[in-house]
């Protein structure tokens, strides 16, 4: 029924080259930010983070979930992320989930999109073709690539126009 084996359970650590040759630990468990912290300022990791709490800065991970809870105000950029809460500003990602509980007002910039029945989404949405989503960084933002639209003109209708019913449209 019960063992006497000694088995002890710890966090996997890997370590991985790094540029100047030694090697720099990595590791297997997620960076997590909790809900009662609030943090003012960039992030960078080389591994994956779990945010509960509220980011009001740019966010730079491998991989990134954001809680239903949790709020991030800033550019992210990441391989991939899982969003089940707020987001503001802009997200650059290979990969994108927005679950049904996200509410998300930012421009993204993708190669894969899953938004989730329910989830929420303001912003402009671009598939990036090639490379990875940190070339996102060197292109121009979404709105600049906003088309114009013509509207109707609040001017009087042309002769022509009153002949055919329609009223008149200016381009931007």
């Amino acid at each position: 029924m019960f063992s006497k084996d000694s088995k002890t359970k710890s966090d996997t650590v890997i370590s991985a080259p790094s540029s100047g040759g030694a090697s720099q630990p990595i590791s297997a468990t997620p960076s997590i930010i909790s809900a009662d912290l609030r943090i003012t300022g960039s992030l960078h990791s080389n591994g994956d983070i779990q945010i509960d709490g509220r980011i009001d800065g740019n966010v730079d991970s491998k991989s990134l979930t954001i809680g239903e809870n949790a709020e991030v105000n800033g550019t992210v950029t990441c391989e991939r992320i899982r969003v089940c809460g707020k987001v503001s500003g802009e997200i650059r990602a290979t990969s994108i989930v927005l679950a049904r509980s996200a509410r998300v007002t930012a421009d993204i910039a993708h190669k894969s999109l899953e938004i989730e029945s329910g989830a929420r989404l303001e912003g402009g949405v671009r598939h990036l073709e090639s490379g990875p989503a940190k070339d996102a960084e060197k292109t121009k933002p979404l709105a600049a690539e906003t088309p114009k639209i013509a509207k109707i003109s609040d001017a009087a209708p042309s002769a022509s126009a009153s002949q055919s019913g329609g009223g008149s449209a200016a381009a931007l």
